[in-house]
């Protein structure tokens, strides 16, 4: 009895697996099935990768072999784009430079040796590529010879906002000191903005740019740069030069007047505006429509041409910050100027022009011509005014004045102090001044009894 229970206790005991070995068992399972696994990924994705990679390889050799293709080197050009082969998309990019008899690379944008082939560098990568990208490289011989020793080559850079060439640009060259006569014409501007002169004789001349809507960072629509060629040396010239963005001026009274505005606002038919946004403003003809480079961050503009303090004939004066703090009251007066105003071509949109205002009283006389000339003076601390050294008299239009001891007109001059006088000739002959009982200073402090110079102050308590 007690040897059939022991043998009953043995065969259970040999009957099957205890739990630690199920889980040692399952362990080594796993291990096994996480190698297996591991290894059939690797293969499937170096599959996958030399299938992609043999792609790529065959659309490097067709970038390649279509850059060969054309007949003028000068026209095979920097591109990227997309092609799809098998579902899988490839990023085919084809960079173009010159090499220089020097042996160093040159782009329209860098000076160097007269050129004497171009280098073809295409490459070509894939999404989840696991190595190097592909790579294939090839020089182009010109068909003839582009250059000569005792000549040189113009390269054009011309640059948008962005920083991406600008295409479509007229290029042409004009001597200005020795050279000769360009007898080459330029292409337009490529993709990669770029355009050439070959065979220019040496000199120095004048490189201009033309192109509808487009005017370069300083707001020329024709700008022009000197540049000097050398025998046997290809030299650089850049531009930036974009499509113009579009600002309808809106003129606005500096400060803001306690009372509405008896009529609305008229500029002398000539008037500079300054316009701020960059390092230095730049000055220009004011008119309802400027053309300006386009910038994200916007401009800032003021009526005047404004000159730095060390110019020869300094004039701070147009520029509300320029002023001095007015400390006298609290809290204090400052000059500000307008919030800066944006756009993206070729949407337009509206800028104020802040101007001082003064309004004129009429007469029993008939109706004349209005001038006004600007008080020339240096900077003055104690009424806070900076300088102003250049003369300008300013002309209205139409004959403004009005006919009738009832009637006015308002005008919107530059910040600074002025004196008016009219005529009845349009030349301004037989002046008469005015006297400022008749002027209404709209934006700033009345000028004295009996004096024939107001001032046209453009701080304010609050911006």
């Amino acid at each position: 009895m007690q040897h059939a229970s022991s043998k009953i206790g043995q065969d259970n005991h040999d009957g099957g697996l205890t739990l630690i070995e199920l889980v040692v068992a399952m362990m080594v399972f796993a291990m096994i099935a996480v190698g297996v696994s591991m290894s059939i990924t690797g293969v499937l994705t170096m599959t996958s990768d030399s299938r992609a990679r043999v792609a790529a390889t065959n659309l490097a050799a067709s970038e390649i072999d279509l850059a060969r293709s054309y007949d003028d080197v000068f026209k095979v050009l920097s591109r990227t784009e997309t092609k799809t082969v098998d579902n899988t998309p490839f990023t085919v990019k084809r960079s173009i430079s010159w090499v220089s008899t020097a042996g160093t690379d040159v782009s329209c944008s860098t000076a160097g040796g007269a050129l004497q082939y171009k280098r073809v560098n295409v490459t070509v990568t894939w999404p989840g590529n696991t190595s190097a990208k592909v790579r294939s490289d090839t020089i182009l011989t010109p068909g003839s010879r582009i250059n000569e020793p005792t000549t040189g080559t113009i390269l054009v850079s011309v640059k948008g906002a962005s920083g991406e060439g600008t295409p479509g640009v007229v290029v042409s060259a004009a001597a200005t000191a020795g050279g000769g006569p360009v007898t080459t014409t330029a292409p337009k501007t490529d993709s990669d903005g770029c355009s050439y002169l070959l065979k220019v004789v040496p000199g120095t001349y004048n490189v201009s740019l033309s192109k509808a809507d487009h005017v370069d960072n300083l707001h020329n629509p024709s700008p022009t740069q000197p540049v000097t060629v050398l025998a046997g040396q290809s030299t650089a010239v850049l531009f930036a030069y974009d499509t113009a963005a579009t600002y309808n001026v809106k003129y606005a009274a500096m400060p803001t007047p306690v009372s509405p505005l008896p009529g609305p606002i008229i500029v002398p038919s000539t008037m500079d505006v300054s316009i701020f946004g960059g390092d230095t403003p730049v000055v220009r003809d004011l008119s309802s429509t400027l053309k300006l480079y386009p910038q994200t961050a916007g401009y800032q503009m003021v009526t005047g041409a404004f000159a730095v303090e060390t110019a020869t004939k300094p004039c701070t004066v147009v520029d509300p910050t320029s002023w001095l703090d007015d400390v006298s009251v609290t809290p204090p007066k400052i000059g500000h100027l307008p919030s800066l105003v944006g756009t993206v071509p070729p949407t337009p949109v509206d800028i104020s022009v802040p101007v001082g205002v003064v309004t004129i009283k009429g007469d029993t006389t008939a109706a004349r011509w209005l001038f006004a000339e600007r008080v020339i003076s240096g900077a003055d601390p104690s009424s806070g005014r900076p300088a102003c050294m250049q003369p300008v008299t300013h002309k209205f239009g139409s004959a403004v004045i009005p006919s009738g001891v009832g009637n006015t007109v308002t005008v919107g001059l530059p910040f600074g102090a002025w004196k008016f006088y009219s005529s009845t000739h349009a030349d301004g002959r037989s002046p008469l001044w005015l006297n400022t009982s008749r002027v209404t200073v709209q934006t700033s402090a009345q000028p004295a009894p009996g004096s024939s110079v107001f001032t046209l102050d453009p701080r304010s308590v609050t911006p």
